[in-house]
């Protein structure tokens, strides 16, 4: 049995709590029948064994089976159940399997905050391919090895009638091949990652799923010469979304300063355990911004927020949160993503603090009006 049936095995081996209760009235009950006193013994044994029983139940409750190698990833150690229960509303577990030349796909869990999704899954080739993907010291490194075609296709969103829906998005995305303990069996886990933002008008509640492009699994070693198409086929998939989103928000409509002589207002505020998304305006026409003459000053607006230092996130206790740059879109309105160091709960920044610097402005925003997206 090699670890990915061991990781499997173990996601299943941990009993309902409904069977942890009959287990539970089944030792007392037998204890209750027995014509002699228990030794006291085995009543510190019995008592030991259902305090576990419950504090597990209640456990079990409380925390749906997210994948610890989805935990593992997002770094979250599965045993931290307060961060573990913070997520697990975000996420949902699903079984899809997609076959292709001989090779499987299997689709286990996905997890979605509004502004970025993650998808985990299970390839396994024919037997006798290696799959050997290389190095994983960064396991978050921006290297496509994973299922890129040549002919790329994006991914998109699917409302409850099955149809796409229409410009509705934009972002990044890629497939993340995880560490592997056994570089030489034909077995290799996967993260696709969307980043994504959707645009003015989209009604977050109208995406219910999301198609995801699985096509050529690639190998991508930084030369040229040195990149190789390992298994050829096309194991894409639909999958359903989570419904509720775990994250934050404001709606600031708050003017911070200016740059330039135009005016800067921070429109939108939404942050998540893992993401903090600003939405930002700059004052003017998009005619004086895209001429010829204002290339200095789209350049100033679009590294606005670029520099070391730029933004300080700071939770109620006054404790500072460690961010680095994200994607950004957008022209006079543009959105701009980070990412928190560590998962972290939102709720520790209502009452907190957002301080943005920029060449010319600084701005230090209260946050008690941010409150949870589903109430």
């Amino acid at each position: 049995m090699d670890r990915h049936e061991l990781n499997q095995m173990f996601d299943g081996l941990a009993p309902r709590p409904c069977q942890k209760r009959e287990l539970l009235e089944k030792l007392l009950r037998d204890d209750a029948r027995r014509k002699r006193p228990m030794k006291s013994w085995k009543q510190v044994v019995l008592a030991a064994v259902a305090a576990a029983l419950l504090v597990t139940t209640a456990a079990a409750a409380v925390v749906p089976g997210l994948n610890r190698r989805l935990l593992e990833y997002l770094g979250v150690a599965p045993e931290d159940t307060k961060t573990v229960e913070l997520l697990a509303p975000g996420a949902v577990t699903v079984d899809i399997t997609k076959e292709s030349n001989g090779a499987t796909l299997h689709v286990t869990q996905v997890y979605w905050d509004r502004t970025c999704i993650r998808v985990l899954a299970d390839f396994t080739a024919p037997e006798g391919t290696v799959l050997d993907m290389g190095d994983f010291d960064d396991p978050k490194c921006w290297t496509p090895k994973g299922f890129i075609s040549k002919e790329w296709t994006w991914p998109y969103f699917l409302n409850a009638e099955g149809k796409q829906l229409e410009d509705e998005a934009c972002g990044s995305c890629r497939w993340k091949v995880l560490e592997d303990d056994d570089r030489q069996d034909n077995r290799c886990s996967m993260v696709f990652e969307y980043d994504t933002h959707f645009y003015e008008g989209t009604l977050l509640e109208d995406a219910v799923s999301l198609w995801v492009p699985a096509i050529d699994l690639y190998y991508f070693a930084g030369g040229e010469e040195e990149n190789e198409t390992v298994l050829a086929g096309d194991w894409s998939f639909e999958v359903a979304l989570p419904q509720h989103d775990i994250g934050y928000f404001w709606q600031a409509d708050r003017v911070v300063g200016t740059l330039d002589g135009a005016g800067v207002t921070l429109e939108k505020v939404y942050l998540s355990p893992m993401t903090l998304e600003l939405t930002l305006v700059r004052e003017g026409t998009v005619e004086e911004y895209w001429a010829d003459e204002n290339e200095d000053v789209r350049n100033n607006w679009w590294n606005i927020l670029n520099q070391e230092d730029s933004i300080i996130l700071t939770a109620r206790d006054g404790t500072e949160v460690t961010l680095t740059q994200g994607s950004g879109s957008g022209a006079l309105s543009q959105i701009r993503r980070f990412y928190l160091e560590e998962v972290t709960d939102p709720a520790k920044f209502q009452g907190g603090t957002l301080t943005l610097n920029w060449d010319g402005g600084k701005a230090v925003i209260p946050l008690g009006k941010l409150s949870p997206v589903d109430q």
